[in-house]
């Protein structure tokens, strides 16, 4: 079983851009940036699709309504805490002094897993 998903995303508003992307058309003229339309074919399990259906029912009358069932992922997505850099102030410094330093977030990453064996350091 596979599912759609898609996006429209931004892109840097330059020349080189605007030659490859297009500004989307809305109701007052067009859009700030040109965008990037992506959309992915991915291959899930059916008890994914059929879990993802029967949590997004509605409750009055176990339909499924898809604009319904994205504003109900979009709650349940959004972060009720600060996530671990803005509360670890050392680790936010760690990759601050890191970055300045002109580090890739790779090799951040790198670093932060070797790091004196200090497994909650590292972000992900």
């Amino acid at each position: 079983m596979v599912a759609i998903d898609g996006a429209l995303l931004p892109v840097p508003d330059c020349p080189a851009n605007l030659t490859v992307f297009t500004r989307q058309r809305l109701g007052n003229g067009t859009s700030g940036y040109p965008q990037l339309r992506l959309t992915a074919l991915v291959a899930c399990g059916t008890r994914s699709v059929i879990a993802a259906v029967r949590r997004n029912r509605d409750p009055r009358t176990g339909a499924y309504h898809p604009f319904h069932a994205q504003r109900r992922a979009v709650v349940r997505r959004a972060r009720a805490k600060d996530g671990k850099i803005q509360r670890d102030p050392e680790l936010k410094q760690f990759i601050q002094r890191h970055l300045d330093q002109r580090w890739s977030p790779e090799q951040i990453s790198q670093a932060l897993r070797t790091c004196g064996g200090r497994k909650s350091i590292h972000p992900c």
